[in-house]
């Protein structure tokens, strides 16, 4: 078997064996991938497929002054390119056109039809060399190895063909060597314009079928222009994505994050990285996860809210105070009877107590809500104040409370009010116990300075750190003041 036949071969084979070898090779359990800062080739379309046309120009014995003076021919292509990376791929070729001269002498001409095929290795460098997201223009060059099929004839002047060049034979197979270059501006959807040269040498000095021994081995040239689309599901063709850009993408990003890692634009303990609110007014309390403490969970931040422990299930107005319709005192999702009639008293259930009604009421004319248990009389509770940790100081947000509990004794009469003071678990038993009887009396001093209440219809009453009505972690439930009505 001669050298050609050999090649010939090894062609058919390598092309075949791209095509069968995933459907005849025996299952490998796959490796664990390693982690790489570049994207995987996997991850875009990795095929295209082209078609060119353009001038074919021989370089050959005819042209002895000039030999890049040959005639200009038509030549036409198709390309099949795969890639492997970003920038390494193979490529078969597909060639057909015609070369022809004349000699400068004797007016001999020659014209060769050819066909040829071949493989190429594809490097794409613009990809790399170009460092844009989204690049319009990118270089390829290309070195193949493959077969020229043609066939030459030689006229003499008056066009007669001359028949005495043997023993060369008019039609042959011969080894070529193209290398090229390739300039590619992208399209939308997949496809590419594509303008390339490639020089072609064939192992023969007979392509212009006149063997001059001493002049080396003929070449030509092929100029085109051509359009190409990539194949594939993916969003990305891989010859157009440059992986370093990629890469510096990613430490872009990376270096976002650190820095809303480091800064707190609204100052309130929180990385912006993990703040779920940037706007978090100044001095308000939040969460870990950035956003205002809400206590009693009824949606509205505790800053805000007029009723920072309402009860769990209480649907609440804006202000986080818990709606009451008929306006009796009874929030409504405790209230049994939300059609109480304006004045009337009612107990912790909102039920109506025979006998017992109020006398007026806020500035909107609303009843001034009194709490009382067991249906008929007995008990009664009024809204409750809160204190701050070790302080017996009356603060302004529970003015309102204070004022509530004012009207109701002056629509009242007859009602007396125990006021009972308590603590959280902090300290002695006997300081908290103090501490509970001085709360008491700065609500009952608030009463009779600020509304003229009668002191005698308040008794001051400590129960210390005893009867706490929240566990750990809710401490300033603890340090309150509840009215009890008897």
């Amino acid at each position: 078997m001669n050298l050609k036949n050999l090649l010939v071969l090894t062609l058919i084979l390598g092309l075949a064996s791209t095509s069968t070898f995933a459907q005849e090779a025996e299952p490998v359990e796959a490796a664990p991938e390693e982690t790489s800062p570049f994207p995987s080739p996997k991850e875009f379309n990795l095929w295209a497929i082209g078609i060119n046309a353009g001038m074919v120009m021989g370089h050959t014995d005819m042209s002895p002054i000039d030999p890049n003076n040959g005639d200009k021919n038509f030549g036409y292509g198709l390309t099949v390119t795969k890639m492997f990376s970003h920038a390494f791929g193979i490529q078969g070729q597909l060639l057909k056109g015609a070369l022809s001269d004349m000699h400068y002498i004797d007016s001999t001409t020659f014209t060769t039809n050819f066909f040829e095929h071949t493989i190429n290795l594809v490097y794409n460098f613009g990809n790399i060399s170009f460092l844009k997201s989204e690049p319009r223009i990118s270089f390829q060059a290309t070195l193949g190895l493959g077969l020229n099929h043609f066939k030459s004839s030689l006229f003499k002047k008056d066009g007669s063909e001359y028949d005495f060049y043997d023993p060369t034979e008019p039609s042959a197979i011969e080894i070529a060597y193209p290398a090229g270059l390739t300039m590619k501006y992208r399209l939308p959807k997949a496809l590419t314009l594509e303008l390339a040269y490639s020089l072609r040498a064939v192992n023969t000095d007979i392509l212009d079928r006149l063997n001059v021994r001493s002049s080396g081995k003929d070449k030509y040239s092929y100029f085109s222009f051509g359009l190409s689309a990539n194949m594939g599901k993916n969003e990305k063709d891989i010859d157009w994505v440059n992986p370093l850009n990629t890469l510096y993408e990613d430490m872009a990003v990376l270096r976002e994050k650190m820095a809303g890692l480091g800064g707190d634009k609204d100052n309130d303990g929180v990385a912006d990285l993990y703040d779920k609110d940037n706007e978090t007014p100044e001095g308000v309390t939040v969460d870990g996860s950035g956003r205002a403490m809400d206590i009693d969970g009824d949606g509205v931040a505790d800053y805000q809210d007029g009723d920072p422990f309402t009860e769990k299930g209480a649907v609440v107005d804006e202000n986080g105070k818990a709606i009451d319709t008929d306006g009796d005192g009874v929030p409504d999702h405790r209230d049994l009877d939300n059609n109480s009639k304006p004045g009337q008293m009612v107990n912790f259930q909102g039920s109506a107590i025979a006998g017992m009604r109020t006398g007026g009421g806020g500035d909107d004319g609303s009843p001034t809500p009194v709490y009382t248990g067991g249906g008929g009389g007995g008990v009664g509770l009024l809204p409750s104040v809160y204190y701050a940790f070790n302080s017996a100081n009356v603060e302004y947000a529970y003015y309102e409370n204070l004022a509530e509990v004012a009207n109701a004794l002056k629509q009242n009469g007859g009602l007396k009010i125990k006021v009972t003071g308590y603590s959280d678990g902090s300290g002695p038993e006997k300081y908290n116990m103090e501490l509970g009887t001085r709360r008491a009396q700065a609500a009952i001093d608030h009463l009779v300075k600020i509304y003229g209440v009668d002191a005698s219809r308040l008794t001051a009453d400590s129960k210390g750190e005893g009867e706490p009505l929240a566990q750990k972690g809710q401490s300033k439930v603890n340090r309150r003041v509840d009215f009890l009505v008897y």
